[in-house]
């Protein structure tokens, strides 16, 4: 199998019990904030389609932010709009300074139904973004490997998704490179997952693998930044003691 497949992890599974809403850890949206904070003039717009709870945003000073999602998770921000960004038309809104964006990875029963089993989310977040607001946009993308690296030239559907990426997007300038284990159990709801394969069956924490993903961040149209980073030892520390706190 492909090691950078999205098929490993089950993405399109009817029965997967993958958890849809993940939200991105704090430390990691501090450090992207002291990155990107030259890149947004003091009173820009930030822009989150799939918002959450607001962590990528919070960490901004002097700004405006806007979120939409299709559920309302308390988030702090000048302006929330609930409902499916998917659906937004070109002309509803006005282009934001930087759009922030961990879209979901995984189908709920009502998106599969709607996009198509195999249609992969974060792809259709950032196409959707770029059609709305210019290829010229600045962006930051959380997306798993596969997304950018399991496509082919001949195949209908892969062959689709890289052009799409080429022609469509914007320029990726840089490149986040994000370890196996940066969140605890990024794409899984580990106990339904064991307790559907072990019914009747107690469940221990020490029997609960962890489940990993490849995923990285992209950055668009910032020549400016340097084109590749890792996490720096500070960020990977609290990753570490929140993925403590998780597993006590």
């Amino acid at each position: 199998m492909n090691a950078h497949s999205t098929k490993k992890n089950r993405y399109f599974d009817v029965e997967n019990t993958k958890n849809h809403t993940i939200f991105t850890a704090p430390a990691v949206c501090k450090w992207l904030a002291e990155i990107l904070k030259e890149e947004i003039p003091e009173g820009g717009v930030l822009f989150d389609p799939a918002i959450g709870s607001g962590n990528l945003l919070d960490p901004f000073d002097n700004v405006i932010k806007m979120g939409a999602d299709i559920e309302d998770f308390g988030a702090t921000v000048n302006s929330f709009l609930e409902g499916d960004f998917l659906d937004w038309e070109i002309g509803d809104y006005s282009a934001p300074d930087l759009t922030l964006i961990n879209p979901p990875y995984n189908h709920t029963e009502a998106s599969r139904k709607k996009w198509g089993r195999s249609t992969l989310l974060p792809e259709l977040f950032a196409t959707h973004c770029f059609k709305l607001f210019g290829n010229d946009m600045k962006m930051i993308l959380f997306t798993p490997m596969g997304l950018r690296l399991n496509t082919r030239c001949y195949t209908p559907k892969n062959g689709e998704r890289y052009r799409n990426i080429r022609d469509n997007w914007g320029e990726i300038t840089s490149i986040v490179s994000l370890p196996l284990d940066c969140f605890p159990n990024p794409d899984f709801d580990p106990e339904s997952d064991i307790a559907r394969r072990n019914p009747g069956k107690g469940i221990m924490k020490s029997n609960i693998k962890r489940k990993e993903t490849q995923q990285e961040i992209l950055f668009f149209n910032m020549p400016n930044l340097k084109p590749h980073y890792c996490l720096p030892e500070s960020v990977i520390e609290e990753l570490r003691v929140m993925d403590k706190e998780a597993w006590e």
